[in-house]
């Protein structure tokens, strides 16, 4: 065997070994156990990346990682944003990640019946969520429903996306409305569905409670409802003070519809406000143990206040 055999052979086993070697530690496994959050912010370097996971125990090797990404061309491919790798992840498995941009989710759930200070609170306490906040103008405008999103997004993606699903249920619904209902615009329809979530004990009452609330506009005597104030006085009870605060959503002193909806609506409570059944001629309501009485004067009111309202 001459030399030039000798040494080419040596070199290639030599190779052979170092890709063996190699491939190995790419797919052994860290001693990670527990769920860490790692967070790549746009611009870092693929060194800092590779100190950094090397740091924070999710890969046996920087080297080996940084030969994986150069072997597989994915270097300049690794993606910004926040990871929860799985545990006893491989170099492989967190390369794929980042390659791939799976980042982790949260959620965020809007239920009907909820205001814009309810829906804060869960922004606030999710994580990895940069805060945009809701306010009052913002309350019945986004569709209820479970929003997701990645660790790292804005809340004003979930914003955004809600108000758009609502914005195309809102003119749905609006374009099939009954024309003899007494309003006249989407957004009055909006305020009379969040009266009628917070007032109705169930969907089976959402036309009749309705109703009632037409049958007050028609001749103009005042709605009188608890929910407007509860919702402005941001409380849930109150007191006989209470009905003399000064607020255009106190409907005991004021006419007509309060100036903005007060919760979140459904898209039944929406069909709901655009019926009128002038036969149901009630212009009163209880709602006691999850059931609804109603009555056409204030004397049978009184009498269903005395006999349910314990």
């Amino acid at each position: 065997m001459n030399i030039k055999n000798f040494i080419l052979k040596t070199t290639l086993f030599f190779l052979l070994i170092v890709c063996l070697l190699n491939g190995t530690i790419f797919f052994l496994s860290n001693n990670q156990s527990d769920t860490f959050v790692y967070h790549v912010k746009k611009g870092k370097f693929a060194n800092v990346i590779y100190r950094e996971l090397y740091d924070d125990e999710l890969i046996i090797s920087s080297r080996a990682f940084s030969l994986f990404c150069f072997l597989t061309g994915t270097t300049k491919q690794l993606k910004a944003g926040y990871y929860i790798f799985p545990k006893h992840a491989s170099i492989y498995t967190i390369n794929h990640y980042m390659v791939k941009g799976i980042h982790p989710e949260g959620k965020i759930t809007i239920v009907e019946g909820m205001t814009e200070n309810d829906v804060n609170e869960q922004i606030k306490h999710a994580p990895y969520l940069e805060k945009t906040y809701l306010t009052r103008e913002d309350c019945g405008y986004l569709y209820p429903d479970t929003y997701h999103y990645e660790y790292g997004q804005n809340a004003s993606v979930i914003i955004n996306k809600a108000k758009k699903k609502m914005n195309d249920v809102i003119e749905d619904v609006w374009s099939k409305r009954d024309r003899d209902i007494p309003i006249k615009t989407s957004k009055a329809m909006i305020v009379v569905a969040s009266i009628i979530i917070r007032e109705a004990p169930d969907i089976s009452e959402f036309d009749n409670v309705a109703s009632v609330i037409y049958n007050r506009l028609a001749i103009r005597m005042h709605l009188g409802l608890c929910s407007t104030l509860v919702y402005v006085l941001n409380k849930s009870t109150l007191t006989k003070e209470d009905l003399n605060f000064e607020s255009d959503y106190n409907t005991y002193k004021h006419y007509g519809l309060p100036p903005g909806p007060i919760s979140f609506v459904s898209k039944a409570s929406l069909e709901a406000a655009t019926k009128y059944n002038k036969a149901f001629d009630y212009l009163y309501f209880l709602s006691a143990d999850n059931k609804m009485y109603y009555a056409k004067t204030y004397k049978e009111h009184q009498r269903n206040i005395n006999a349910y309202l314990k």
